[in-house]
């Protein structure tokens, strides 16, 4: 029964419009060298339930490594439950919990929460490449995300000592051709810098704005546009007051 599921899960993964959700672009360790595990698999008519108390591993090509994982994945007929998702590695901590439904229909409605006191985009990168030109970003942050995949209703606060503080009421198609996020956004101190790639331009930037975005993929970096009114504004030295900013990142011309 169980991997009958799984398999069900990851068929349904790599089936989706657009390309596969979750599978894309990953590059999974083909070698695991060490593992612990703790695990317990219960099924009945109705449900599949994996209570993961502890798993360890260390795998490599490419190298990556879980000190501990736990928490309870709940898999019925159409939907998976996540309940107190722990994840930490030599340099991220994560938690997650909520649900997915609709699997089958091909754009399932989500609703997740997901918080990390440091997340390492360059430990992550090893397994997913895309990620790479951020690989020296350490963010915390806090997400909620709500309502079906191609128009997800996404609240984050995000803080990162490079590139400052993001708050933000977004929309995010992970379904579409290109995945893009779009919306309204507060920023602290933020720093164009490190999400622009092949640009030594820095920023401190302080106000709100919008942004309509690309999100990696297929190794192209971010890439979109923003409008930015704010209070405070210094961009390459020059600093200046309720200043009206547009701008594009990684576009074939920087404006």
């Amino acid at each position: 029964q169980w991997q009958h599921d799984l398999s069900t899960t990851l068929d349904y993964l790599e089936s989706q419009p657009g390309g596969p959700i979750g599978t894309s672009g990953v590059n999974v360790p083909t070698v695991i060298e060490k593992i612990d595990a703790s695990v317990g698999v219960s099924s009945d008519a109705n449900e599949l339930t994996v209570d993961v108390h502890h798993v360890a591993l260390r795998g490599s090509n490419p190298p990556f490594g879980i000190n501990d994982l736990s928490g309870i994945v709940r898999r019925h007929e159409d939907s998976v439950t996540i309940e107190n998702l722990s994840l930490r590695t030599e340099e991220t901590s994560l938690r997650v919990g909520g649900s997915i439904r609709g699997l089958d229909s091909g754009n399932p409605v989500i609703n997740i929460k997901a918080s990390s006191d440091k997340f390492s985009v360059g430990e992550l990168a090893n397994v997913l490449p895309a990620l790479q030109p951020y690989e020296n970003l350490q963010p915390a942050f806090e997400i909620n995300a709500s309502g079906p995949a191609d128009r997800l209703d996404v609240q984050l606060n995000a803080r990162e000592k490079d590139v400052g503080q993001i708050a933000g009421n977004l929309l995010v198609d992970t379904l579409g051709p290109e995945r893009r996020v779009a919306g309204d956004v507060q920023t602290q101190h933020f720093n164009v810098g490190p999400l622009a790639r092949g640009t030594a331009v820095k920023t401190d930037i302080t106000g709100r704005g919008k942004i309509d975005l690309s999100l990696p993929s297929n190794n192209q970096p971010f890439r979109g546009t923003y409008v930015v009114n704010a209070q405070r504004a210094k961009v390459l030295g020059y600093g200046a007051r309720y200043v009206l900013a547009r701008g594009c990142i990684n576009c074939p011309l920087m404006k």
